[in-house]
């Protein structure tokens, strides 16, 4: 298996308060990227399809769904649940936004390594970003403390 033929799943899991978890792969700069190459303060259209090597990347300046505040690596020695690499997120929120997880208005997702990716690649990123639900943003999140 190539890093083309790679893909992440988005699996979408109910987690505490208004948020949202999505495990899947991602990508950079404005116009289609490549999913396992993101950069924090990137922002991307939501894609389309649950499986995806590439999205959509857009300036901050224009309209947008998600921005990525945090990149981790995990380090456990198998396959974490989707809440653990959530809860990897939360801990970087805070200095990335500026305020508390709890008293912002940004809902947290991620993009992470699927079974596949980590076996056969050893892909152990983890793509924290934020968004709004229902809308649309201008503008970075980051340091914004809202």
């Amino acid at each position: 298996m190539t890093d083309d033929d790679a893909v992440r799943t988005r699996r979408t899991t109910p987690t505490v308060g208004l948020v949202a978890v999505a495990v899947a792969m991602f990508a950079t700069a404005c116009g289609q990227g490549n999913a396992f190459d993101m950069e924090i303060g990137e922002c991307f259209q939501e894609p389309d399809a649950l499986e995806f090597s590439d999205v959509d990347k857009v300036d901050c300046a224009e309209p947008h769904d998600n921005e990525v505040f945090a990149i981790y690596n995990l380090t456990t020695p198998s396959l974490p649940t989707a809440d653990v690499m959530f809860e990897g997120c939360v801990q970087r929120f805070g200095a990335a936004i500026g305020t508390s997880y709890e008293t912002s208005i940004y809902y947290v997702s991620l993009f992470g390594p699927t079974q596949q990716s980590w076996d056969d690649l050893n892909d152990r990123e983890v793509v924290c970003y934020v968004f709004l639900p229902e809308e649309k943003k201008r503008g970075s999140a980051l340091g914004t403390g809202a």
